[in-house]
């Protein structure tokens, strides 16, 4: 209590945390860990600390975490919450970001960037994605395979205006993703056997804008094969809208699918994607105008991250 009466209370120590949860606008799920560090609380009720926090596991964003350890401290105002020097385990790979939270009244603004390597495809499939139980012991060695690096910028806000939307780009190394259910009913109509080659580079360029994902551009690289296109999944429904188009790698080469000239039209199949990511619907038809395609081929970014 100092001279005017005001009485501030200051704290320090640790805390436990089991399965604990929070909505920032985006969620923490069944994070257990523990918080270390300090603060205090003024008269007003204004919150300030500053605290190291180590968890064994937490759900962020849907996405699953091992080890995290962050610092998590507030501005000399309470105002704003600082995730600072976030690294974790995530998927067999790594993954480091920031965060800021400005805390409102009746709405919060915030802010992250993500940056991951080394993440192995196999994994994020088996937890978003399994397989039916029965599936036999060494399904492991023939599922999707591949390593993941990438990075990711989130923002948005909550309450009666809220929002959410992000940018990013995500690139997959030594590939093998025949397994995917997507891709073997792409091979199937298109009457061909893929195999554990079939790709070996990938990149995909998103958006994220509420509950759809814009794929901007998807680029897919292999020795026989080459997928490039674009369109959009509702995150709601799990619906998807993708247009590819597949042909040889010569052909099919996003740097170069400019230069195209029409006359290779009738080597380039368009094929269709509906139907949701573990059940999808896939038809081909043949390519008549490389023009049209392009036209329409990838999709535009939602406004407000044009120009950027």
């Amino acid at each position: 209590t100092d001279e005017s009466g005001a009485t501030t209370w200051y704290f320090d120590g640790r805390m436990a945390l089991r399965e604990a949860s929070a909505d920032f606008g985006f969620k923490l799920e069944k994070a257990s860990g523990e918080l270390r560090g300090g603060g205090r609380l003024d008269d007003k009720g204004v919150l300030t600390f500053d605290t190291q926090a180590f968890f064994d596991r937490a759900i962020v964003a849907g996405w699953h975490l091992d080890g995290l350890k962050c610092r998590i401290r507030t501005d000399d105002d309470g105002g704003i919450i600082r995730i600072e020097n976030a690294v974790a385990q995530l998927y067999g790979g790594e993954a480091v970001g920031v965060a800021e939270i400005d805390l409102g009244e009746s709405r919060s603004d915030y802010s992250a960037s993500i940056t991951a390597r080394d993440l192995q495809l196999e994994r994020y499939v088996a937890v978003h994605h399994p397989g039916p139980p029965s599936a036999p012991s060494s399904a492991d060695e023939e599922a999707a395979q591949g390593d993941i690096y990438g990075n990711m910028i989130l923002r948005g806000r909550t309450g009666s205006t809220g929002y959410l939307e992000g940018a990013g780009e995500i690139n997959i190394r030594e590939a093998r993703v025949w397994k995917l259910p997507i891709i073997l009913a792409i091979f199937q109509v298109l009457n061909l056997t893929p195999d554990e080659n079939v790709f070996h580079d990938g990149m995909l360029k998103i958006y994220l804008a509420r509950d759809r994902v814009v794929f901007n551009k998807i680029d897919l690289q292999g020795k026989a094969m080459s997928f490039i296109g674009g369109g959009s999944l509702d995150l709601n429904s799990d619906n998807l809208d993708l247009t590819l188009l597949a042909g040889s790698p010569v052909r099919i080469n996003l740097p170069l699918l400019t230069e195209i000239i029409e006359g290779a039209s009738r080597e380039i199949m368009e094929i269709q994607v509906r139907g949701t990511i573990s059940d999808p619907k896939v038809v081909p038809h043949p390519l008549k105008s490389i023009g049209v395609a392009l036209k329409t081929l990838f999709p535009e970014p939602p406004p407000t991250f044009r120009n950027r």
